[in-house]
């Protein structure tokens, strides 16, 4: 391949490509004296339609059940009722370590303690919480920083502890919304619950916590 066509190939418009199988071939000569060195370099994509999905041999199955062993459907749990949650993860081989994050459905909390995750998801950023209280507003200091003049310094707060998750508005200038709802007092917070603080809007999720060797992981769960 000469000087000539290498530069047309690299001014091809991206997304263009040459047939399956054929043969570039490409060739370095030297006129006169001296040592010729040369560098090659070959880039190419696999086109998505022909590119399949790959079994690395993960299966995760999750079940709910009611306090009669039946499997119930996430969006079907009945107000004040209590179930368990059930995740179960296989692999067709041997692995030294596997993480697993299991969300928690909707409107509904962990009766245990320690057996969940908490996150706040703002645009591409996860911001974990802790147990206890985690502040919320213009302060640097705050586990949930938003550099915004229409945040407070210390806007509000998001308290975690064996009751679940609650956000409580600090007294701010431009107030702290739940659902859409501006609060006055703490609000309870379930997983999937938009909350907006300034021009800030948050959703807040909720993962059942699993152990690194465990092949099974279960919570109890109240629906709320």
């Amino acid at each position: 391949m000469t000087a000539q066509d290498l530069g047309s190939a690299a001014a091809r418009e991206r997304g263009q490509s040459a047939p399956s199988g054929t043969l570039l071939p490409l060739t370095f000569g030297l006129t006169g004296r001296g040592t010729l060195y040369y560098t090659a370099e070959l880039r190419y994509a696999m086109l998505a339609s022909g590119v399949d999905p790959r079994d690395e041999g993960i299966g995760i199955a999750t079940e709910i059940l009611d306090d009669k062993g039946t499997i119930v459907a996430g969006s079907d749990l009945a107000l004040g009722k209590v179930y368990t949650m059930k995740v179960v993860f296989y692999s067709s081989r041997d692995r030294t370590y596997l993480a697993l994050r299991a969300p928690i459905p909707s409107g509904a909390e962990p009766i245990e303690p320690g057996a969940a995750v908490y996150r706040l998801l703002w645009g591409e950023r996860e911001i974990a919480l802790v147990p206890g209280e985690n502040p919320i507003g213009r302060e640097r200091g705050s586990i949930v920083w938003i550099d915004d003049f229409d945040v407070s310094r210390n806007h509000a707060r998001i308290v975690i502890d064996g009751s679940g998750a609650r956000i409580e508005d600090l007294g701010s200038k431009n107030g702290t919304f739940h659902r859409g709802e501006k609060i006055i007092a703490a609000t309870a917070l379930a997983d999937g619950d938009i909350v907006r603080v300034g021009g800030a809007t948050m959703v807040f999720r909720v993962f059942l916590r699993t152990g690194p060797t465990a092949t099974a992981a279960s919570t109890r769960l109240r629906s709320s």
